[in-house]
């Protein structure tokens, strides 16, 4: 009985772990990386959703707005028995598109144009974080887990 509960709810269920190639660039357009699952208790794995969100926010106190935008979204079906105990990794290549508001859009004409952009976006407290969120079907579990990793970009292109 106390075995089914913890099922329904997920405890002791499917854990994930996250380790992606660095390093990462907004202007490559795509995450490579691996997912390690891991589970204390036997689990059958249909698939995972792998989706890149964008947090945009914007604003300041009363007028403070938060928008979120997924720029990419992946299925790995696997179809498979995670033993008591076994971990597994499972690579996976994401590609992506990001977003650009007009605001960008008009930064990136000119020089001029583009600092004034800035200056502009900083005043609003313009902000955008990243994550990736990955979800694990078919545990048995009422709700399917679900992971958020936060992803960070480096900020120089290297030569």
């Amino acid at each position: 009985m106390i075995n089914k509960f913890k099922n329904w709810l997920g405890i002791e269920g499917v854990k994930a772990r996250l380790d992606l190639k660095e390093p990462l660039r907004q202007e490559d357009y795509c995450i490579e990386g691996n997912i390690e699952l891991h589970s204390i208790r036997a689990q059958t794995i249909e698939d995972i959703h792998i989706r890149f969100i964008e947090k945009y926010k914007r604003g300041k106190k009363e007028s403070l707005k938060i928008d979120e935008f997924i720029l990419g979204g992946k299925i790995l079906e696997l179809n498979f028995k995670l033993e008591d105990g076994e971990s597994r990794q499972f690579p996976f290549r994401l590609e992506y598109e990001m977003l650009q508001s007009s605001m960008d859009k008009l930064g990136k004409k000119n020089f001029i144009v583009g600092g004034l952009v800035s200056l502009l976006k900083r005043e609003q407290n313009v902000s955008s974080t990243f994550r990736l969120e990955v979800k694990i079907n078919g545990t048995g579990s009422a709700l399917p887990p679900k992971f958020d990793f936060p992803v960070s970009f480096n900020k120089k292109r290297q030569a």
